[in-house]
């Protein structure tokens, strides 16, 4: 077996001219592609996004004179998040797609992550035999002068992904009248994530949307919610959204600045969807680094869990095991839709209360005005008004784990909607 010293958990990783993250080795990786990796046609295509580090322009460059000199031929998207590669590599008919980020490490990081033909991280025997290849390059083999392979930049990327994530949004709903932070931590989706939710009628309150190479997750994005908790309670907003680096992860606020970690959000998507039927077998899948009150508090309700080790492919594995479309994970590629329920979530908890800023956009929340029955939005998102309270509580009736100094009490308050 060869041993491991390029590929991670995550792609490669490294300081940026250092190794394994220098020209040479994304030279070589690229040459390295077109010899390994299957594809569709006579040439390989290959798909390249990276996030804003100044670095990136130096490794795309690197890696499409790799890919070029085997022959292959390579589009280039730009900035663009983690999952957009993932998607447009699908849907562009690409042998393969990367990303050159290094995530949620600060700027002087950098790293290269790989996606297949089916929108997924290789396997690690196809990573294993692209690092037989960079132990030894002169096992690649270029390309006849004719058949070197060439590089353009495709301009209508990011329209194609606005199109897609905003065609995950239900027709009938709008964010009319919702104020949403938005923090992109001058990463990847410092365009299109604002585009997307004004697009979607939304006021925005933009944060770290002004990249220069260097202040990547400076101060700013998941690493720093508190930077968006106090941007929303200054003004006044409704929600607030961090994103990492390569907007492949997200933290969310609630409207009083309250942070919710990912295992919050993973719980309160699990029981909606476990209450509405959609989660098959009733299992939701994620790492080893989540919070034991989250297993409990799902126990407690009838959801299995399975954890596996750290890192993407791990999770779409469990996945896969339980055989199950509509199981949530932490998996990037399932984060989201996190960002939908929440944003939905929002939007209809102006039906529970007093004050209703959005009677002109919806009609259904027209319609439950005027009854006092069950509310329609209650039934379709019966987390609404759900939280994820941390307090000291001593163990009672309610599934709780002490987890340091916390005790995690998952409760549903529902109440304010009756």
């Amino acid at each position: 077996m060869v041993n491991r010293h390029y590929f991670g958990t995550d792609g490669i990783r490294g300081r940026a001219n250092q190794m394994p993250m220098t020209v040479d080795v994304a030279l070589n990786l690229g040459k390295a592609l077109g010899a390994v990796l299957p594809r569709r046609g006579a040439a390989l295509k290959v798909l390249i996004g990276k996030d804003t580090r100044r670095s990136g322009y130096m490794f795309e460059s690197a890696l499409a004179a790799g890919i070029n000199a085997s022959g292959g031929e390579v589009l280039f998207t730009g900035p663009l998040p983690t999952p957009a590669i993932a998607h447009l590599t699908t849907a562009m008919r690409c042998d393969i797609g990367i990303v050159i980020s290094a995530s949620h490490n600060p700027y002087y990081d950098n790293g290269i992550k790989i996606f297949a033909a089916n929108g997924f991280k290789l396997p690690d025997d196809t990573e294993r035999e692209l690092e037989r290849y960079l132990d030894d390059p002169s096992l690649c083999q270029v390309a006849l002068t004719e058949n070197i392979g060439r590089s353009k930049r495709i301009d209508d990327a990011p329209g194609r992904y606005n199109a897609f994530i905003k065609s995950n949004f239900e027709r009938d709903l709008s964010l009319d009248g919702l104020k949403i932070v938005i923090d992109c931590a001058n990463g990847a989706a410092y365009r299109i994530a604002p585009t997307v939710l004004e697009e979607l009628g939304a006021e925005i309150v933009e944060i770290g949307t002004s990249p220069n190479g260097y202040n990547i997750n400076d101060g700013v994005g998941a690493l720093h919610p508190e930077t968006c908790a106090k941007a929303v309670l200054a003004h006044g907003a409704h929600i607030g959204i961090s994103l990492d680096g390569d907007a492949d992860r997200l933290i969310l606020v609630d409207e009083t600045g309250r942070i919710v970690d990912g295992d919050d959000t993973m719980v309160m998507l699990a029981i909606d969807l476990h209450r509405r039927g959609l989660l098959k077998r009733d299992t939701l899948v994620t790492t080893v680094m989540s919070n034991l009150g989250l297993h409990q508090a799902l126990h407690a309700r009838g959801i299995q869990t399975v954890q596996t080790a750290v890192g993407d492919r791990y999770v779409v594995k469990g996945i896969r095991l339980v055989a199950s479309k509509a199981v949530i994970s932490s998996c990037s590629t399932m984060r989201r839709r996190a960002m939908v329920y929440w944003l939905r979530s929002a939007y209809y908890r102006s039906c529970s209360g007093r004050a209703n800023p959005f009677r002109r956009s919806l009609r259904s929340c027209n319609t439950c005005l005027k009854s006092s029955s069950t509310l329609p939005c209650r039934r379709k998102f019966p987390f609404q008004n759900s939280k994820i309270l941390r307090s000291s509580l001593p163990k009672s009736k309610e599934s709780t784990a002490r987890t340091g100094e916390f005790s995690f009490v998952i409760r549903e308050l529902n109440r304010n909607a009756e």
